[in-house]
């Protein structure tokens, strides 16, 4: 779509290359550019561990200059702005660039909208690489200079928004990791509970896999059924397969209550944790889940969290066997040691990390929705199917 009135330009007509390069080792902090944004290496590669290798002759990015990996694997190119307000170097397959009339806020979303015209431009097969000169030569119809800026200020308002609601999310998070650090080791107790707590086999605690649990029979072969794929971290997803079995009731495959806990035991989510309410109750799990119940005098809530302590992830960690095929035993899990306050305590300390989780999970849907927003607004704003207004005196001062 060309709009009315939106001229094509070039974009090597607009770009002005920065070339300066390090002239010697760790000149500038290292920086890397990921699908997430540009960040520090050490904190891109995790445990504060810094590629060992040369430098000088890396490409110097400053502040708000922009910069993008040029090679791809899938043909996706991500541009990032350096708004860490300081200068470093980034390896040289990372050009770096700015645009003549200070409008970078507007092209860093215009080009990451338009990122799959921009691979389009790549060349290569295995890996897609997309060099500066072909990023300049590629042609786009755009809006005036006011209309670009009136565009940024737009969406810088909701990239605002997200970046509060993304720093409640945080917060929120690290305050759950340390209410489950105090309170499910009795570092901290609540109000009103004061008996010590025992120790306990995860057996103990929880039915594994048990016949209790109950089988499919001919009349259950039709039902939702939840594979490996339906679970994430601490959720069911929404989507979930009706399916037939047949006549034959070839595998075990266990009915499930609501309480349950599921837990994946082979790939591609080993060690994955899903809590069953109401709402999937008497579906059927695959066979690549042990199956956890909750036995009496033990609160479902709270074996459900402390699954997450660091206290059990440690020693669910040591019980992954195979290199291949790494895989959990489920009868290995029996095994495992827990600590148990009171069923009363059990409950309350259940009822406040389910707060601190149900909180996280607010801002995280308030962080999603602004983010669909904004994307909507992209999609009219960076197509031309919906103007903005441009007042004479933004015009004349753009």
């Amino acid at each position: 779509m060309n709009p009315d009135k939106w001229p094509e330009f070039r974009l090597g007509d607009l770009i002005e290359e920065y070339r300066v390069k390090s002239t010697v080792q760790d000149q500038h902090e290292v920086f890397t550019s990921s699908r997430n944004g540009l960040v520090p290496q050490s904190e891109y590669y995790g445990d504060g561990r810094i590629a060992l290798r040369d430098n000088i002759g890396f490409h110097v990015i400053p502040p708000l200059y922009m910069t993008y990996r040029s090679r791809s694997d899938d043909g996706n190119f991500y541009i990032n702005k350096n708004d860490l307000g300081r200068f470093g170097v980034i390896s040289h397959f990372y050009p770096v660039f700015r645009f003549k009339d200070n409008d970078d806020q507007f092209f860093l979303d215009f080009l990451n909208f338009n990122r799959s015209k921009l691979g389009k431009h790549s060349v290569g097969s295995s890996q897609k690489v997309l060099s500066l000169n072909a990023l300049k030569n590629i042609v786009f119809p755009l809006p005036p200079r006011s209309e670009r800026i009136k565009i940024a200020e737009i969406l810088s308002t909701w990239d605002c928004a997200i970046e509060t609601m993304d720093a409640l999310l945080v917060n929120a998070q690290a305050q759950k990791s340390a209410l489950m650090r105090s309170l499910l080791t009795a570092t901290k107790r609540l109000r009103g509970f004061s008996d010590p707590w025992t120790q306990q086999h995860f057996g103990d605690a929880v039915n594994v896999d048990q016949d209790s649990l109950g089988q499919a029979t001919p009349a259950d072969y039709r039902f939702r059924y939840i594979s490996l794929s339906d679970v994430g971290p601490g959720k069911i997803a929404d989507h979930l397969v009706e399916i037939d079995f047949g006549t034959s009731p070839s595998r075990a495959r266990r009915k499930l209550k609501s309480g349950d806990i599921l837990m994946a035991t082979v790939r591609p989510n080993l060690q994955a944790f899903a809590k069953v309410s109401d709402r999937f109750a008497d579906c059927i799990a695959s066979t690549g889940f042990a199956v956890l119940r909750a036995k009496a005098g033990f609160h479902p809530d709270y074996i459900y969290h402390y699954l997450f302590s660091d206290h059990l992830t440690g020693q669910i960690e040591a019980l992954v066997v195979g290199s291949n095929y790494p895989a959990i035993n489920s009868s290995d899990i029996k095994g495992m040691a827990m600590h148990c306050p009171s069923y009363d305590e059990q409950a309350a300390i259940a009822a406040a990390l389910t707060d601190a989780e149900r909180l996280i999970s607010q801002y995280l849907l308030q962080a999603t929705v602004l983010r669909q927003e904004k994307s909507a607004l992209m999609q009219q704003l960076l197509t031309g199917k919906r103007r903005v207004k441009v007042s004479e005196k933004e015009a004349a001062h753009a």
